[in-house]
Order: C-alpha cells, then sequence, then structure tokens
C-alpha cells in the first residue's frame, strides 16, 4: 500500500475512536443529567445532546482543518 491510502485509513480508524469517546462521554448518565436547559427554549433533552455532538463534531473536524 502507498503511503498515502495508510494514512488515509488511520484518519479513519482515529476518527472513529474520537467520535465514539465523544459519543459515549455525552451519552453517559451523569452528563446526560448536568445538562440543564431553560424550560422555555428546549424540553427535549436528546435534541441538545444531539447539537452538542454535531457542534464538538464540527469543531473537530475545524481543528484538525479537514474541512
Amino acid at each position: 500500500m502507498s503511503p498515502k491510502i495508510r494514512s488515509k485509513e488511520t484518519d479513519v480508524l482515529v476518527d472513529t475512536i474520537l467520535y465514539s469517546c465523544l459519543f459515549y462521554v455525552l451519552s453517559h448518565p451523569s452528563m446526560y443529567a448536568s445538562v440543564t436547559v431553560g424550560q422555555n427554549l428546549m424540553t427535549d433533552r436528546q435534541a441538545v445532546h444531539a447539537m452538542l455532538f454535531a457542534v464538538s463534531y464540527l469543531a473537530i473536524q475545524k481543528l484538525t482543518k479537514r474541512i
């Protein structure tokens, strides 16, 4: 395999592990319980966690210069 293909496979593996850990941390019961959102803004904590994950995902992608 060429070094470029191997590097891309490594990036995919590292990304998978990183986002799995991020999802695990955000879905942990203690983290889930700690999220407090104003009652008037959003009452669905799952939607809040989905948005947190999306923002974290985009921030990581931006910081690693992939987008």
